[in-house]
């Protein structure tokens, strides 16, 4: 007869906050999971975060953020989001500086918001790098300060962040907190268009076509501004839609011209509405 033995540490794994948070990672991410799997998934979670893992806390609180599969409830993400701050998590201190950015589920006090985007900023988090880069920028619960503005976007741009490497090509498009150079925004337009940044393709889509830091090429700001388009951003199809009727680039064509500048409008886009009434 083979004698089974349990030990005590094996049935306490079961319930550890780390395998239940790892249990239901498995059962949220599964594309396949039936709502009965899903719903495991998500009291698994909540256990795990109810036990103070901060991974947990900061996944219950984008949950409740988003409204996956529960009502959504900003407070409750502000709840959540703060729980797992307070324990160094970074997605969860952005997160949380948005919240009071916006007023999100928490009164809004920029204040609050630049305390908590510092705490992740300075672990090396560069969406939190960008958005305090962007409180700088807009003198929001500080004062206005483009030097700063630039530190903090050109950190998070090396790591490789699009959204901050687009920033930064403004910043030395317009010549805030840098010596204007078109060459350098040219330069970090291209490398955050290139990771399919939908705004940086319409920026550098903008310098081809008026020709600053590159020759002018309305070929090449048309492609610019196609690939912008084609993910729905409202600038960069009412100047595709420009470009067709005007004929820069390519053959003149009201009718396409029409249906980007419409695409735009039906956005809310002012330009493109006011653009709408003369074609």
């Amino acid at each position: 007869m083979t004698l089974h033995k349990e030990s005590s540490q094996s049935s306490m794994r079961v319930d550890d906050p780390k395998s239940l948070y790892e249990k239901a990672v498995t059962l949220l991410d599964s594309s396949a999971a039936s709502p009965q799997a899903f719903g495991e998934g998500l009291e698994l979670m909540t256990r795990s975060a109810d036990q103070g893992l901060a991974n947990a806390q900061y996944s219950v609180g984008a949950g409740y953020l988003r409204g996956n599969n529960v009502t959504q409830d900003h407070q409750e993400a502000v709840k959540w989001f703060r729980l797992a701050a307070a324990q160094g998590h970074v997605q969860a201190q952005n997160s949380l500086g948005v919240s009071y950015s916006l007023g999100r589920g928490v009164g809004q006090d920029y204040r609050e918001a630049l305390k908590w985007y510092r705490r992740a900023a300075d672990q090396g988090y560069d969406v939190a790098q960008y958005n305090l880069g962007s409180v700088y920028e807009n003198g929001l619960g500080v004062s206005q300060d483009f030097d700063e503005a630039v530190k903090w976007y050109r950190l998070a741009a090396d790591r490789g962040y699009a959204v901050a490497q687009s920033a930064l090509g403004c910043m030395y498009e317009e010549g805030l907190g840098v010596t204007q150079d078109h060459r350098e925004a040219v330069n970090w337009f291209r490398l955050a268009a290139g990771r399919g940044y939908e705004v940086a393709q319409y920026n550098l889509g903008i310098m081809y076509a008026d020709g600053f830091g590159v020759p002018q090429d309305y070929s090449e700001a048309l492609n610019w501004f196609r690939l912008a388009a084609d993910q729905g951003y409202a600038h960069a199809q009412a100047a595709l839609g420009a470009m067709y009727e005007d004929g820069h680039g390519v053959i003149q064509d009201h009718g396409e011209a029409l249906k980007w500048v419409r695409l735009a409008a039906e956005q809310g886009y002012q330009d493109a509405i006011d653009a709408l009434k003369e074609l």
